[in-house]
């Protein structure tokens, strides 16, 4: 009675999942910190004095561009929510720990 492909079939796809999902996201992050910079680098570009600079950093879209190029995304600056992501990952993985261990009384 012994049927490994409970367990293995399931973590082989939950595993190629994982590595797919990180690909893609990965690879978004990449996109568009490449637009974000083509876009920053353009804008120096068309700033060609020092009063451009000045002007430009004294308007709202300015202080907006600072802030973007100096401050960490949102979801990294936000400690409560870094937290109750790590709860509900460790919860999800305790529930699929005692099913696993179920199953594996129940198949042996």
């Amino acid at each position: 009675m012994h049927q490994p492909e409970i367990i293995i079939v399931p973590a082989l796809f939950a595993t190629i999942a994982y590595i797919s999902w990180l690909l893609v996201t990965s690879g978004m992050r990449k996109y568009q910190l490449r637009v974000l910079t083509e876009c920053h680098t353009r804008l120096v570009d068309k700033l060609g004095s020092v009063q451009d600079v000045s002007a430009f950093l004294s308007t709202d879209a300015g202080s907006r561009c600072i802030r973007d190029l100096t401050t960490e995304p949102a979801r990294a600056a936000n400690p409560k929510a870094q937290i109750l992501r790590a709860a509900q990952r460790a919860a999800v993985l305790v529930c699929v720990g005692v099913a696993s261990r179920r199953i594996y009384r129940t198949a042996y």
